[in-house]
């Protein structure tokens, strides 16, 4: 057995210990527990239909208004700062994900308020531990809560009504989430997924418009990173093939290989591309 190979072996022994070690935790923070069990009720909420999930990548710039009117006749999603896209004012998204790990702490409220103002209608997904913050909107019942702390080895699994599984990247998050709805087909725009290999901007928004944060650059730890979440992402693809969910990446110059790619065009002309 090689050394890579080895190391992998003890890592998964090591992460199914912490997720045996996590569900007893979940099991005995009862709030915690019926927090998320509310999640049920989504459940299969949108058997069979169309998902679009939109990330923040720059390549978001080159959606126009006759995308945007596409993507409002189905179940969208939309993450982070994506309330700071101002080209089609009309548009509002179905669900609203900020999971990001700073979104539990004050740094995010402001946010919170910014896209409460704009989106009054979108369902907000967030981390339970951000609860109190959501809290101040007075959303009612229009917030998901996700208990996340699961870390994937070879499977992967959808259910948010229970302790769900980490994904480093809130685009995961919304696929696993769509698949758990009932999604049947899943279109991914704005995943560039190419900042590790790129100096340009990583996002459709100049990065002084974002959250005023440090943000770790060098290469060794995007690489790092990427590794993760790409396998993540094998491991999503793999369980959306298990349960019939085709997912395609309507970003044509996405780096992420872990779905097959398409061209929205396309899709608006009934072309869907096979797996």
């Amino acid at each position: 057995m090689s050394k890579f190979k080895l190391k992998d072996t003890i890592d998964r022994l090591i992460y199914r210990g912490f997720n045996v070690l996590s569900e007893l935790l979940f099991y005995i923070k009862r709030k915690e527990r019926a927090l998320v069990a509310q999640n049920v009720q989504y459940k299969g909420k949108h058997q069979g239909e169309k998902f679009f999930i939109m990330g923040n990548g720059p390549s978001l710039n080159t959606l126009n208004q006759k995308h945007y009117e596409y993507i409002s006749k189905h179940i969208s999603f939309a993450v982070n700062l994506f309330y700071k896209n101002d080209k089609f004012p009309e548009f509002e998204p179905t669900y609203y994900a900020m999971v990001d790990p700073l979104s539990i702490t004050k740094a995010y409220e402001s946010m919170y308020t910014e896209f409460d103002n704009k989106y009054k209608n979108s369902t907000l997904i967030a981390d339970y531990r951000a609860k109190e913050l959501v809290d101040k909107l007075d959303r009612r019942n229009r917030s998901i809560y996700l208990y996340s702390k699961k870390f994937p080895t070879d499977h992967i699994e959808c259910d948010i009504s229970s302790n769900s599984f980490i994904t480093m990247n809130v685009v995961s998050t919304c696929i696993l989430i769509a698949i758990y709805m009932g999604a049947k087909e899943i279109y991914l725009l704005g995943t560039d997924y190419n900042s590790f290999a790129s100096r340009s901007d990583v996002h459709f928004y100049k990065e002084e418009e974002g959250l005023n944060r440090k943000i770790e650059n060098r290469l060794g730890y995007q690489l790092k990173y990427y590794h993760i979440t790409t396998e993540f992402h094998y491991l999503i693809a793999k369980l959306a093939k298990e349960k019939g969910v085709k997912i395609v990446n309507l970003c044509e110059t996405s780096l992420l290989d872990a779905y097959p790619l398409g061209r929205f065009e396309d899709l608006i002309n009934n072309i869907i591309p096979n797996e």
